[in-house]
């Protein structure tokens, strides 16, 4: 059977990582899944951690466990989607709108002749 390492100096990299992104300090996401400050950085810096402190972590940054071992965030599209909404001008969301509505249209019509097809 193969062994394999965890890279805790990765894993920490990653955290540090969507910490900053999220805007949080180390104190606040040490208060957040009730560790200190010190061993944040600690981890942050290749200390290995527990389990489920990692999963402590994932939970808090809005990750799945798997992020901080290969990279997938946990978000949903739709999530993402909505998030690049909201950095949009009021002035473009008309033209938003009709480009999903075509899209939409689309599909349904496009559901509508599958549905046809089979009968």
């Amino acid at each position: 059977m193969l062994e394999h390492k965890i890279n805790f100096m990765a894993v920490g990299y990653k955290i540090k990582q969507l910490r900053k992104k999220q805007g949080l300090t180390q104190e606040q996401l040490a208060e957040q899944i009730s560790v200190s400050s010190k061993y944040i950085s600690a981890i942050e810096n290749g200390k290995q951690v527990s389990l489920s402190t990692l999963l402590n972590l994932a939970d808090a940054l809005d990750v799945t466990l798997d992020y901080f071992l290969v990279g997938v965030i946990k978000r949903q599209p739709i999530e993402q989607i909505n998030e690049y909404l909201q950095q949009c001008s009021l002035d473009d969301l008309p033209i938003i709108e009709r480009i999903v509505k075509i899209y939409a249209e689309k599909n349904m019509e496009a559901e509508h002749y599958k549905f046809t097809d089979n009968k």
